[in-house]
């Protein structure tokens, strides 16, 4: 569930088309307008890298849990074959 609500934190593609390219130099011919281009597309770019952050955060701590219980079920497997494995004692036998 978290790793959808990160989904659709994520900016929409048409979001991010909308910002569009500058028409002709007019659009940046001043420092102002060069600056708003900039910072509108730093903004999306963040969200996008945070959102990207936090699914690679999430997916590893999910995998290194998974791991940690393969193991500890390996291990516990292991375990049971091995007391399986030993010798019983046969009823009116002695056993040096």
């Amino acid at each position: 569930t978290t790793v959808i609500v990160l989904w659709f934190c994520l900016p929409h593609t048409p979001v991010l088309a909308t910002f569009g390219y500058p028409k002709s130099i007019e659009d940046v011919k001043t420092p102002e307008l060069v600056l708003r281009y900039v910072q509108d597309y730093n903004k999306a770019l963040v969200r996008t890298t945070e959102v990207v952050y936090w699914v690679i955060f999430l997916f590893v701590g999910w995998f290194l849990t998974s791991l940690f219980d393969f193991t500890k079920a390996v291990a516990h497997s292991a375990g049971g074959q091995a007391k399986r494995e030993e010798p019983r004692a046969v009823p009116g036998v002695e056993t040096a």
